[in-house]
């Protein structure tokens, strides 16, 4: 059980880095780096449903 507790230090950590490196970037960046992972996602899950409709 203490390596799953470290792993989710580890994982909190991480976040709040990336929430600071985040916030020194201006807004305009901020908006476009979350624009372009909202379209990986979808991207990702599309590409999934389609694998798993031609599958079927």
């Amino acid at each position: 059980m203490d390596q799953g507790q470290q792993l989710a230090a580890a994982a909190g950590e991480a976040g709040r880095l990336f929430h600071f490196l985040l916030g020194l970037l201006p807004d305009w960046v901020q908006w476009t780096f979350i624009g372009l992972g909202g379209a990986w996602l979808l991207y990702l899950g599309a590409t999934k449903l389609r694998r798993r409709l031609a599958g079927s």
